[in-house]
Formats: structure tokens, C-alpha cells, sequence
């Protein structure tokens, strides 16, 4: 009868199904990931710049209370000092400073399927210095074309002290660290991205700094030409893909939908007609994909990044199941559904008679 095979049968087939997931799992053979070699040199790069920087800052007494001895958290800033637009959480900044963020960026950008003749828009505030360098890192590995976009103002514990601002930083990498990339364009940031809200003395350091490093600061009359003078440097160089790092005021607008833009690779941004939308959105409105860097405990999460320091080596290795084993697997689901359907022999028919 065949309600007299159903058990035996459930059981076959659970049996198989544990086999194809052992052989996809605990079988699984472990190989690198596309592009592992040019993740782990952009890893890197991007802890060599870390350390140009931290030599420098530690050279000239910059740096920060909390920071701890991995030589990464030499880029935080102070909670409060005249550059602070906005108020950040150090153990987000702390996450930010971990170099293999440029292992990440580096998957992101090739998941793309760009080239080295693609252009590359960075807007970077100064509130996460860690991701511009890592970002500039796995651009440089990747021998792409930039442009790049640095706006000086920065939240609680980024690159906020007056002595060492983001342009500094860029700057002494350009110096020490062979960096090939030099921003086209330079603002305050902070509201309208013209330096409005600084705290006292703020636009003063935004200006000693650009003095120093022989930069011109672009100061938009209004949020409007900010953000469309973003887009016209977007259409002027035909880029391909955007890269968003921190909350610069005309990167994101006044609309209220860019603070719910998703962390991390976006080939697609959903529109929005808000007339104050800012430059992410219109530029995208193009078709041209967007990776964000903003909610970065979250996006370190995702790819076991949770500290500064921490490591982790699953981001170059990736499983691929043994394919003998799944067909094994099913082999033995199908000869045992074979042998339980099979046509009774002979004698077996004679003993029921």
C-alpha cells in the first residue's frame, strides 16, 4: 500500500536534504572571493594612510584623549571644537576608522563592473575621515578616475580639530602617502554648505586650513546652487557612480526621505520630487548608482567590521558547496524512492496470493 511508504520515504528524503545541506555548509569548500587580492591591497593602503596620519598627529601632539593605541583611531577628532556641525557617536567613529572598509569598498565598486575609465564622484565630509581615506585607498587600487568633493565641517569626534582637518589629511597623504587624487571643489560645509552655523571661530580654521594647503574655497550663495553645483560637476565628467560619505548639508537636502537612504551599494535610489532634495537624489535621478556611507555600525555589522581593530578575514573567502557531495545527496534520495516504488517481484506477489 502506499500509505505503507510514506514514512520510510519522508525519511529518505529528510536524510537527503541534510546531506545537501551538510555538503553546502560544513563541507563547503572555501575558496577567495573575486577580487580578494585588490580588497586585501586596498585594506591595505588604506592602513598605511592611517598610519602617515597618525605619525603626523601624534608628532604634533593631536592626538585625542579617547583615542586607544590602534593607530587607525589617531583620525578621531574631539567631541566639540569650533568645526563641529553636528553631534556623532564615538563608537560609530570608532567602527568607521577600521581600514578594511576599503576591502568593502572595493567589492562594492567592482559588483558594478567598472573600469579604470569610469569616473568616480567622492563627496566626503570631514565627519568620517577614516571612510575618505578608505574610500580613496580602494579607489587608488582600482586605478579608477576621481572626483573628488571635500567639505571641511565635521560632526563630534571627525576630523574637527582645527590643526588637522580633512584637507590636512588629504594633503599629507598627497605628500607621504602618493595619493593621486586632489579635491575640485572645497566648501565649509555645515548649513547650506557655506559655513553657516559654524560655532565661532569655525570658518577661520576652514580658511587657515585651505591657506595651508594652497586651496580655494567655493562658498555657494545658497543651498540651491550648492546642490546644483554639484550636479553640473556630476554631468560635466559623465561620472558612473557616486560615493556619499558623511551628511553633507547639499548631498542630502532638505528632503525628508535622504536620511531613510539605505547604508552601502544602491544601483537605484527611489525618486523624490521634494523641491529642496539634494544632490544624491537628483544625481541619481540619472540612473547612476549611489554607495552612502552614513549609519556605519549597521553597515560595519554587515560585514563584521565592529571596532576599530577588529578583522575579519571571512570578508576575502567565500563558500562554494562540493559539488560530488549534492549529487551524492540526491543519488541516494533517488535510489531509495527507486527501491520503495519498484514493482514487487514475483515471490513477493505469490506470498500475498
Amino acid at each position: 500500500m502506499l500509505h505503507n511508504r510514506t514514512i520510510p520515504l519522508i525519511l529518505l528524503s529528510v536524510s537527503a536534504l541534510i546531506l545537501v545541506a551538510l555538503s553546502q555548509s560544513y563541507f563547503a569548500e572555501m575558496t577567495p572571493v573575486r577580487n580578494a587580492g585588490r580588497m586585501r591591497a586596498a585594506a591595505e593602503l588604506s592602513a598605511e594612510w592611517m598610519g602617515i596620519i597618525h605619525s603626523e598627529k601624534e608628532r604634533r601632539g593631536l592626538i585625542p584623549s579617547h583615542a586607544r593605541y590602534f593607530p587607525s583611531e589617531a583620525l578621531l577628532g574631539e567631541e566639540l571644537t569650533p568645526l563641529t556641525t553636528t553631534l556623532g557617536s564615538l563608537d560609530a567613529k570608532q567602527v568607521s576608522v577600521n581600514p578594511q572598509f576599503a576591502a568593502v569598498m572595493v567589492r562594492w565598486i567592482t559588483e558594478l563592473g567598472l573600469d579604470s575609465t569610469d569616473v568616480v564622484m567622492v563627496a566626503s565630509s570631514g565627519s568620517f575621515p577614516g571612510l575618505a581615506v578608505s574610500t580613496l585607498a580602494a579607489l587608488q587600487v582600482l586605478n579608477q578616475r576621481v572626483v573628488l568633493l571635500t567639505s571641511a565641517g565635521a560632526s563630534s569626534f571627525g576630523a574637527n580639530q582645527p590643526e588637522m582637518t580633512l584637507l590636512d589629511m588629504e594633503h599629507l597623504l598627497q605628500l607621504y602617502g602618493g595619493l593621486r587624487f586632489m579635491p575640485e571643489l572645497v566648501t565649509y560645509g555645515c548649513d547650506n554648505d557655506n559655513g553657516e552655523g559654524f560655532y565661532e571661530g569655525g570658518k577661520e580654521a576652514v580658511d587657515s586650513s585651505a591657506r595651508r594647503n594652497a586651496l580655494t574655497i567655493r562658498v555657494p550663495a545658497s543651498l540651491t546652487e550648492a546642490v546644483h553645483e554639484r550636479i553640473a560637476l556630476a554631468r560635466h565628467h559623465r561620472i558612473r557612480l557616486l560615493i556619499n560619505i558623511g551628511g553633507n548639508h547639499a548631498m542630502l537636502g532638505n528632503c525628508p526621505h535622504a536620511s531613510l537612504l539605505p547604508g552601502g551599494l544602491n544601483r537605484t535610489v527611489p525618486s523624490c520630487q521634494h523641491v529642496e532634495r539634494g544632490a544624491i537624489e537628483r544625481i541619481a535621478e540619472s540612473g547612476v548608482p549611489v554607495i552612502h556611507l552614513l549609519n556605519i555600525k549597521e553597515l560595519g555589522m554587515q560585514f563584521g567590521i565592529t571596532d576599530s581593530h577588529s578583522s575579519n578575514e571571512r570578508l576575502y573567502i567565500g563558500e562554494s558547496p562540493r559539488p560530488i557531495l549534492s549529487f551524492l545527496s540526491l543519488l541516494f534520495l533517488s535510489g531509495g524512492v527507486l527501491l520503495l516504488f519498484r514493482k514487487p517481484r514475483f515471490s513477493d506477489r505469490e506470498s500475498q496470493s
